[in-house]
């Protein structure tokens, strides 16, 4: 057994060659243990980007309003990585943006592994929701005072996971989301 993350950083760089990645990676090992480190390819279904608290800026970046989930997931044993793409990505991926009042949903497909650590994941998904969600399982799934609609829409999300993840070693952490600054390069 190993603890689950206690932070997420993503970075987005022009090139994983190891030596290129050499200040990327020391920045990063900067803010606490990098315990492990991942080259993905990035995708958006959602993103409804909540306004940013005021006075925020990049010397002082705010929290953001709602959490973020981040969950680590691998797929079955046995399953290609063809099949798993496409339960994931298209027909997972409308029904969790239906069932759930979600405001940000990326999916971050492992490419490979750039610093071995802890788990053994297939990729880290990043969903967004309200504060409320956080504590209301109603509120998560958009059935407020709806306890039929509740069930409902658990049922078929619990359904629909256990297609494609592995239930028995996924990581859910739920989070804060802050952009701390965005870097920029000249070509």
């Amino acid at each position: 057994e190993h603890a689950p993350p206690d932070a997420f950083v993503q970075v987005w760089v022009d090139t994983a060659n190891q030596d290129r990645r050499v200040p990327v990676d020391a920045l990063v090992s900067g803010l606490g243990e990098m315990r492990s480190a991942h080259l993905v390819t990035e995708s958006v279904p959602l993103d409804q980007p909540l306004a940013a608290p005021a006075g925020d800026d990049a010397a002082h970046p705010a929290r953001r309003s709602g959490f973020s989930q981040m969950a680590c997931i691998t797929r079955p044993g046995g399953m290609e990585r063809a099949e798993w793409f496409e339960i994931w990505l298209n027909s997972h991926t409308q029904l969790a943006v239906d069932l759930q009042d979600t405001n940000l949903y990326v999916q971050n497909p492992i490419v490979r592994t750039l610093i071995d650590g802890p788990g053994s994941w297939d990729a880290i998904v990043e969903e967004g929701f309200t504060a409320e969600a956080m504590t209301d399982q109603e509120a998560f799934f958009d059935a407020r005072g709806d306890a039929d609609l509740l069930t409902q829409r658990q049922t078929e999300m619990f359904n629909s996971v256990q297609r494609f993840i592995d239930l028995s070693v996924i990581e859910v952490i739920p989070t804060s989301r802050y952009e701390v600054m965005a870097l920029t390069s000249e070509r």
